[in-house]
């Protein structure tokens, strides 16, 4: 019997090692170079699958327009990520001004265009870091729960 429960505890183990996790993140940009944005900055967050590195949101407002990932036009929005660090968004916006999110191999960046006479750049720099799901903690605690209870009914 406890060869089962051994089995049944390394296999939930490994379950939990193979599922992705959520990753929480946040960037800002450097003041624009040209245009009618020159100066300003902006700031924004995301999230992505640390598995896939596809964004699951992403929000930011960029001169007193908001963008979301469901306006993204590309539908392969994601983040380029090195030894464990973001080091760039890909994401490209089209309307009134057209913006796009670049990993610039390495030196990420922002590019926004209002007209043909209009645009800038801005470096972007990242922070993010990985949040354990509530599914997560809710099996770790269930199956050292379980253990638990086995143990002691091992002994009674």
């Amino acid at each position: 019997m406890i060869r089962k429960t051994l089995i049944a505890a390394a296999l939930g183990a490994a379950a939990l090692a193979a599922q992705a996790d959520t990753v929480l993140g946040a960037f800002s940009s450097d003041a624009f170079d040209g245009g009618s944005l020159l100066g300003q900055t902006f700031a924004g967050t995301f999230s992505y699958d640390d598995s896939t590195f596809k964004l699951l949101s992403l929000n930011f407002t960029l001169g007193g327009q908001t963008f979301t990932l469901a306006q993204e036009i590309t539908g392969a929005a994601d983040v380029v990520v090195d030894n464990g660090a973001v080091i760039g968004l890909n994401a490209t916006f089209q309307g009134a001004m057209d913006v796009n999110l670049f990993d610039g191999f390495g030196s990420p960046y922002a590019f926004y265009q209002i007209s043909t006479s209009d645009s800038g750049s801005a470096s972007l720099s990242f922070t993010a870091a990985p949040v354990p799901e509530p599914e997560t903690w809710a099996l770790l605690l269930g199956g050292l729960g379980a253990v638990g209870l086995m143990a002691r009914r091992r002994k009674a």
